[in-house]
């Protein structure tokens, strides 16, 4: 298998490794698993659980946009307002700082799902040019998630 990004010798007429349909194919298999797992947690709020010990039991759920109890089986808006003041700040500054991030990687993860499209769909040449492209959105997605 020919792993080399550039052509070689007098050979001008290159397929490599990296240009072949079945390495984006590959590629956006795992980016659409990755994808669904950022979607699912952001709507999904799960990210922190609180369990009682008393009893009757109850449980709280936290996500990114929502609390969730178990007394009232019912969701509501996290953090409100009312969660936010005085020595709360900090956290609800912090926590609407990462749903917006989150948020946000959703916005460049559909932009580079639009991307492996076009590459897809494109011939051999935008596959050898698409992937400078392709790879900058994801790359800008893992940094922002990872931020």
């Amino acid at each position: 298998m020919d792993f080399h990004l550039v052509p070689r010798g007098e050979d001008r007429n290159y397929t490599g490794f990296l240009t072949k349909t079945i390495v984006y194919i590959g590629g956006l298999m795992l980016f659409i698993a990755s994808f669904g797992l950022t979607v699912s947690s952001i709507a999904i709020p799960k990210w922190i659980t609180y369990q009682s010990d008393s009893k009757p039991s109850y449980h709280y759920t936290y996500g990114l946009h929502r609390r969730c109890s178990s007394l009232t089986n019912t969701c509501e808006s996290f953090p409100s307002s009312e969660d936010c003041h005085a020595g709360d700040r900090y956290f609800c500054s912090m926590w609407r700082s990462v749903g917006f991030l989150m948020s946000f990687a959703v916005v460049l993860e559909g932009m580079s799902l639009v991307s492996f499209f076009v590459v897809l769909s494109g011939g051999k040449r935008l596959r050898e040019s698409g992937w400078k492209v392709l790879s900058l959105l994801i790359l800008l997605s893992a940094v922002v998630q990872i931020g």
